[in-house]
């Protein structure tokens, strides 16, 4: 909360605002062709974890995980379970 006090007013309501009209995402996973991992915030309001699973389910032979605890900005929230989940993902070999 504290990092999120720091944006400008309105800053918040935009980027939701831009997550709700990008109707796009679909079509351009369906386009991707190299190892994907797609994280997932267990508590993400911007991009709901049903929505980045159904993202995942798009590009072909991605990984999906998701982080417990954590919402959009995963990254600062939960950045051990992020490390971790992107170590596993560059030793593993990608899916054929």
């Amino acid at each position: 909360m504290a990092l999120l006090g720091r944006n400008r007013p309105g800053t918040l309501h935009a980027a939701f605002e831009a997550c709700n009209r990008w109707k796009s995402g679909p079509e351009a996973a369906a386009r991707v062709r190299c190892p994907a991992l797609v994280l997932i915030g267990a508590s993400d309001s911007m991009t709901p974890p049903r929505i980045g699973r159904a993202l995942a389910e798009k590009i072909p032979g991605s990984r999906m995980v998701t982080i417990p605890n954590s919402g959009h900005m995963m990254m600062s929230e939960a950045p051990d379970a992020v490390l971790d989940a992107l170590i596993d993902f560059f030793k593993r070999p990608a899916a054929a």
